[in-house]
């Protein structure tokens, strides 16, 4: 597996595989400052999927697998400018989605995206508001 640092912060596959921590929040949060010129929709639309497979994991498992092309796909439609932007984020995404196993292991993973997404929508606001 690629080691994936961001802002000083590098993913731990503990994260997935044992639940969040401190270090976990801070590396969210490094990678939602890293994305910020990305808009809401980008995200949503992965984060939408995501929750729809959790929200009954047993039947939506085999959808998993297809959420790393999804992001793929999200890469190849944006503009060129974007690009290294969604590339971030699709380093994470691959490396965390690589350490769902279970269903445990795949609420991890929901925690780590959400905490992206919250702190994506945090500094969105704050760009916004200067």
């Amino acid at each position: 597996m690629e080691t994936v640092t961001i802002g000083g912060h590098t993913f731990q596959p503990k994260w997935i595989k044992q639940g969040a921590d401190v270090d976990m929040t801070s590396f969210a949060e490094a990678t939602a400052k890293s994305l910020s010129q990305l808009s809401k929709t980008q995200f949503r639309n992965i984060y939408g999927e995501i929750k729809r497979i959790q929200s009954n994991y047993e039947n939506n498992k085999q959808s998993i697998p297809l959420l790393k092309p999804k992001v793929a796909y999200m890469y190849a439609r944006a503009e060129a400018r974007m690009r290294k932007y969604i590339m971030n984020f699709k380093k994470v995404f691959d490396a965390a989605v690589d350490q769902v196993s279970d269903k445990a292991s795949y609420d991890n993973f929901c925690y780590l995206m959400e905490a992206i997404l919250a702190y994506h929508r945090y500094y969105i606001e704050e760009n916004n508001n200067r």
